[in-house]
């Protein structure tokens, strides 16, 4: 008795809960009927997985180009979602990533939930701020829908990570959407954020130093290349310096002591990296290119580098920015989350550079959401090649 089994392999968009669409496209899908008799068990095994071997394959090609109609070959780009569960706010931003795995912005959406604040307070993720979580994650699940991103990749950080309830917040998310979410460490969410800063090929050249202010903590990471030399993350973010200096007068003495209280905790840290030469130091973080605006405000200010800041023109934005109002932060494009640790933020970068010896740094535009499009895209390559 003889039987037919047709084996149909589809795009890969399992990583992507919404791309259903992709199955549409004739194109995209790869059939072989396979005609089997009265075979064991074992050798119709060996038959089902040489069949499949061959349309993976044959797939995997289709995968890395397509064929114009005039002929001639054209890249896939492939748009990667990356949704990050920060301490401040909950960020969605896809990236449309060339064979180059070169990320490019394509989309940027983000809400507002400050659940770091909430576990400054209580050491724990409050009802609150786990009910604003969810509406986010939701609306911003429903935004990335509608673009059909080949891949989706969540993550969440410092918050998620020091709550006590940061565990069941991210069953209960995983419960309610079509998403897995993996809860970095400090020294993943460094790598990532360096990986993301080098992927331009900016910096490949020179060993760089890659620091990301963020709410919760603060990322620094040394390296040459793809190779990281140095790796840290320290418990310092703006919103944990605004718990412990909630009283505090953001006068010129209040000011000099949150510094020296910085240097002297995790100066010792940050000399570490310092001391491996980095030929260049990059902030990678919305908290610095927030800063970075303020700091370009100034009519006083030495702008003569585009994206680089100059520590004293740190220390003079500061002095300044006390008498700054909300209309004025508005008008820098400076968020209302972000205006209340503003000051706070400048303190930050003003002990950081000290302490790494350095008197001008350089903003970047890259970051770990960056770095997380480039892994997911480096992933899938590695996928493509091993199956063919």
């Amino acid at each position: 008795m003889k039987h037919e089994i047709a084996i149909a392999v589809y795009p890969p968009f399992a990583t992507n809960p919404f791309d259903h669409a992709a199955v549409e496209q004739p194109r995209d899908c790869v059939t072989q009927v396979l005609r089997v008799a009265n075979d064991s068990p074992l050798t119709l095994a060996r038959k089902l997985l040489s069949s499949l071997t061959r349309l993976v394959t044959k797939r995997s090609l289709l995968c890395r180009r397509l064929v114009t109609t005039s002929g001639h070959t054209q890249s896939r780009i492939m748009e990667i979602a990356c949704l990050d569960l920060g301490s401040n706010s909950f960020h969605l931003q896809h990236f449309r990533v060339s064979e180059a795995g070169v990320p490019i912005s394509a989309f940027d959406e983000k809400r507002l939930v400050k659940l770091g604040a909430s576990v400054a307070r209580t050491g724990a993720i409050d009802s609150h701020a786990w009910q604003l979580g969810l509406d986010a994650i939701a609306q911003l699940l429903s935004l990335s829908q509608q673009r059909h991103p080949r891949h989706v990749r969540a993550v969440a950080t410092s918050a998620v990570r020091s709550a006590r309830n940061g565990g069941d917040f991210l069953a209960e998310i995983e419960r309610r959407f079509p998403i897995q979410v993996q809860l970095l460490s400090g020294i993943e969410e460094a790598k990532f954020s360096y990986k993301g800063v080098t992927a331009s090929g900016e910096h490949t050249l020179d060993r760089v130093a890659v620091i990301d202010i963020g709410g919760g903590s603060t990322e620094v990471t040394v390296g040459h290349g793809a190779s990281c030399l140095y790796v840290d993350s320290l418990p310092l973010g703006v919103l944990a310096l605004a718990a412990s200096y909630k009283d505090h007068p953001m006068s010129r003495d209040g000011i000099l002591e949150i510094t020296s209280d910085i240097k002297r905790t995790y100066g010792r840290r940050l000399s570490l990296a310092g001391g491996l030469g980095p030929r260049a130091i990059v902030f990678a973080s919305g908290t610095a290119r927030a800063v970075h605006r303020v700091v370009g405000h100034g009519s006083d200010v030495k702008q003569s580098d585009r994206g680089v800041i100059h520590l004293t023109d740190l220390y003079s934005s500061l002095e300044r920015i006390v008498w700054l109002g909300s209309g004025e932060f508005a008008a820098l494009g400076i968020e209302a989350e972000r205006q209340d640790t503003i000051g706070l933020a400048h303190v930050a970068m003003i002990a950081i550079m000290e302490c790494l010896g350095c008197t001008t740094a350089k903003i970047s535009n890259g970051g770990m959401r960056q770095g997380l499009a480039v892994e997911e895209h480096q992933r899938h390559a590695r996928t493509i090649v091993s199956a063919a």
